[in-house]
């Protein structure tokens, strides 16, 4: 474990490098930045059937969360290679289950860091449910 990062059963995400592997037109493992949930402790899932603003705790309750890792993932933004430029899609939402059971909406807001400008500090929003 590095120094920085907290034990793992008090962790719920973890933004970080991870690999994701494209298959058009091959199979192709491709590194990319993301939401990892912490595997066996927290449930996560996408959700845009309503605007994150009218996300309440009924709508989220019924939806069926994933357990896997990378359940929220990388493709919360969008590359423009010609430019370098991330865009955030801030209409995905997201409901996480955390390791104490309280459910979340969350939305990404930026991927760069407000002071600096640099990419790779991504801005989210959350309201416990």
């Amino acid at each position: 474990m590095f120094e920085h990062e907290p034990p793992r059963e008090s962790r719920d995400l973890v933004f970080t490098k991870c690999a994701h592997v494209f298959y058009q037109p091959e199979p192709r493992p491709y590194s990319v930045n993301g939401a990892l949930s912490n595997p066996g402790l927290v449930g996560a899932a996408e959700f845009n059937n309503l605007p994150y603003e009218l996300i309440g705790r009924e709508a989220a309750s019924a939806l069926e969360l994933n357990a896997r890792p990378d359940a929220i993932g990388y493709d919360w933004k969008t590359c423009i290679l010609q430019e370098s430029l991330y865009i955030v899609d801030s209409s995905r939402s997201y409901i996480v289950r955390d390791a104490a059971g309280f459910l979340y909406k969350l939305r990404f807001t930026d991927c760069y860091d407000p002071e600096t400008g640099d990419k790779g500090s991504p801005a989210f929003e959350f309201q416990r449910l």
